[in-house]
Protein backbone atom coordinates (compact mmCIF):
# COMPACT_ATOMS: atom_id res chain seq x y z
CA UNK A 1 0.00 0.00 0.00
CA UNK A 2 1.16 3.40 -0.85
CA UNK A 3 2.43 5.48 2.32
CA UNK A 4 -0.10 8.49 1.52
CA UNK A 5 -3.05 5.60 1.58
CA UNK A 6 -2.19 3.98 4.94
CA UNK A 7 -5.38 5.22 6.08
CA UNK A 8 -7.53 3.72 3.35
CA UNK A 9 -8.23 0.00 2.88
CA UNK A 10 -10.93 -1.89 0.23
CA UNK A 11 -13.84 -4.66 1.77
CA UNK A 12 -16.85 -5.68 0.36
CA UNK A 13 -19.77 -3.89 1.74
CA UNK A 14 -23.35 -4.98 0.12
CA UNK A 15 -22.32 -6.64 -2.76
CA UNK A 16 -19.50 -4.61 -3.98
CA UNK A 17 -15.85 -3.72 -3.59
CA UNK A 18 -15.14 -0.45 -1.78
CA UNK A 19 -12.78 2.14 -0.36
CA UNK A 20 -12.58 3.07 2.95
CA UNK A 21 -10.87 5.88 4.45
CA UNK A 22 -10.60 7.99 7.31
CA UNK A 23 -8.00 10.52 7.95
CA UNK A 24 -7.43 12.39 11.27
CA UNK A 25 -9.05 15.62 10.34
CA UNK A 26 -11.85 12.98 9.59
CA UNK A 27 -12.22 11.56 13.17
CA UNK A 28 -12.25 15.06 14.25
CA UNK A 29 -15.10 15.17 11.97
CA UNK A 30 -16.74 12.22 13.68
CA UNK A 31 -15.83 13.10 17.03
CA UNK A 32 -17.63 16.95 16.18
CA UNK A 33 -20.80 15.96 14.65
CA UNK A 34 -21.19 12.98 17.59
CA UNK A 35 -20.14 14.47 20.29
CA UNK A 36 -18.28 12.11 21.12
CA UNK A 37 -14.30 10.55 21.18
CA UNK A 38 -12.92 7.79 19.01
CA UNK A 39 -11.89 5.76 21.98
CA UNK A 40 -15.76 5.69 23.17
CA UNK A 41 -16.77 4.77 19.72
CA UNK A 42 -14.11 1.80 19.84
CA UNK A 43 -15.41 1.06 22.80
CA UNK A 44 -19.42 1.07 21.86
CA UNK A 45 -18.64 -0.62 18.96
CA UNK A 46 -16.77 -3.95 20.59
CA UNK A 47 -19.13 -3.30 22.92
CA UNK A 48 -21.92 -3.89 20.73
CA UNK A 49 -23.68 -1.12 22.35
CA UNK A 50 -23.63 1.84 19.53
CA UNK A 51 -26.42 3.30 17.83
CA UNK A 52 -27.23 2.57 14.54
CA UNK A 53 -26.68 6.19 13.47
CA UNK A 54 -23.15 6.66 14.57
CA UNK A 55 -22.02 3.25 12.54
CA UNK A 56 -23.74 5.29 9.39
CA UNK A 57 -22.26 8.49 10.19
CA UNK A 58 -18.30 6.65 10.81
CA UNK A 59 -19.14 4.95 7.83
CA UNK A 60 -20.45 7.86 5.43
CA UNK A 61 -17.45 9.27 6.30
CA UNK A 62 -14.94 6.61 5.34
CA UNK A 63 -17.11 6.23 2.26
CA UNK A 64 -16.90 9.84 1.36
CA UNK A 65 -21.09 9.94 0.74
CA UNK A 66 -22.76 12.63 1.52
CA UNK A 67 -26.27 11.32 2.29
CA UNK A 68 -26.44 8.98 5.06
CA UNK A 69 -29.71 7.92 3.52
CA UNK A 70 -27.27 6.21 1.24
CA UNK A 71 -25.56 4.40 3.81
CA UNK A 72 -28.05 3.15 5.52
CA UNK A 73 -29.59 1.46 2.76
CA UNK A 74 -25.93 -0.12 2.27
CA UNK A 75 -26.00 -1.38 5.80
CA UNK A 76 -29.70 -2.94 5.63
CA UNK A 77 -28.50 -4.86 2.63
CA UNK A 78 -25.03 -5.71 4.20
CA UNK A 79 -26.32 -6.11 8.02
CA UNK A 80 -25.09 -4.80 11.28
CA UNK A 81 -22.59 -7.67 12.20
CA UNK A 82 -20.64 -6.76 8.79
CA UNK A 83 -20.85 -2.63 9.34
CA UNK A 84 -19.95 -2.62 12.78
CA UNK A 85 -16.91 -4.87 11.53
CA UNK A 86 -16.06 -2.12 8.87
CA UNK A 87 -16.52 0.65 11.31
CA UNK A 88 -14.23 -0.80 13.96
CA UNK A 89 -11.31 -1.47 10.81
CA UNK A 90 -12.15 1.98 9.66
CA UNK A 91 -11.00 3.71 12.80
CA UNK A 92 -8.12 1.19 13.55
CA UNK A 93 -6.70 1.95 9.92
CA UNK A 94 -7.42 5.39 10.56
CA UNK A 95 -5.30 5.73 13.99
CA UNK A 96 -2.41 3.09 12.62
CA UNK A 97 -3.06 -0.01 15.07
CA UNK A 98 -4.89 -2.37 12.00
CA UNK A 99 -4.10 -6.43 12.43
CA UNK A 100 -3.93 -6.68 8.97
CA UNK A 101 -1.04 -4.75 8.56
CA UNK A 102 0.52 -5.85 11.38
CA UNK A 103 -0.24 -9.70 9.73
CA UNK A 104 1.59 -8.92 6.52
CA UNK A 105 4.86 -7.28 7.78
CA UNK A 106 6.82 -9.67 10.25
CA UNK A 107 8.82 -8.01 12.91
CA UNK A 108 13.04 -8.17 11.96
CA UNK A 109 14.58 -11.20 13.39
CA UNK A 110 11.58 -13.01 13.59
CA UNK A 111 11.57 -14.94 10.61
CA UNK A 112 11.52 -18.58 9.38
CA UNK A 113 15.47 -18.82 9.66
CA UNK A 114 16.98 -22.57 9.34
CA UNK A 115 18.58 -23.96 12.54
CA UNK A 116 22.13 -23.90 12.14
CA UNK A 117 23.44 -27.46 12.73
CA UNK A 118 27.17 -28.81 13.04
CA UNK A 119 25.90 -32.59 11.54
CA UNK A 120 25.85 -34.05 14.60
CA UNK A 121 22.57 -36.32 15.31
CA UNK A 122 21.72 -33.91 18.32
CA UNK A 123 21.05 -31.28 15.85
CA UNK A 124 19.19 -32.76 13.28
CA UNK A 125 15.63 -33.06 13.04
CA UNK A 126 14.01 -36.17 12.26
CA UNK A 127 11.26 -36.26 9.81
Amino acid sequence: MRPDMADSFEEDFAGERRSFRLTIGDLVEIENRLNTSVSALIVALTLENIRLGHMAEILRVALKQEKIDTVLALIKVAGLGQAQFLCIRALNVALGSDADDDAAEPEPGNGDAEAETDGSPSATTSP
